[in-house]
């Protein structure tokens, strides 16, 4: 059995940079082969309280993120002028693109330190049964 740092994958979608408001910026695509979810943790900088994080899960076919298809959206609201974290979950289904990414743009009035890390979660697998029937 495998601790959960063993099982689960962490990925930097999107370094951390400065990003303009108003500005929409793209993670990178994760690939959702043999998984069963996706959480997005979006990291920002100081907004202040009241301010807003528009976040949507996009799908793709292929892998550089081309003809996405929105998912879902959500809006984030600042309380407080600290740091933040934005947590989107997505659950991988057959219908969707086999990519999935995120889409993020907040309304600060000035320039806001973000970035993105991706867990991905496998899909359960049970044990392999040792047992056998001899007949």
């Amino acid at each position: 059995m495998n601790r959960i740092c063993e099982e689960v994958q962490y990925l930097d979608v999107f370094a951390p940079q400065a990003v303009a408001t108003a500005t929409k910026k793209t993670s990178t695509f994760v690939d959702t082969a043999g998984a069963d979810s996706v959480e997005f943790l979006i990291y920002t900088g100081s907004l202040a309280s009241g301010k807003k994080l528009t976040v949507g899960v996009q799908t793709s076919a292929n892998a550089g993120g081309s003809s996405p298809e929105e998912a879902e959206k959500m809006v984030f609201t600042a309380s407080g002028s600290t740091p933040g974290l934005a947590v989107v979950s997505y659950r991988v289904r057959g219908d969707r693109g086999r990519y999935v990414g995120v889409t993020f743009q907040h309304d600060a009035g000035s320039e806001v330190d973000c970035a993105v890390l991706a867990a991905v979660r496998p899909m359960y697998r049970p044990p392999e049964n040792s047992w056998q029937l001899v007949v």
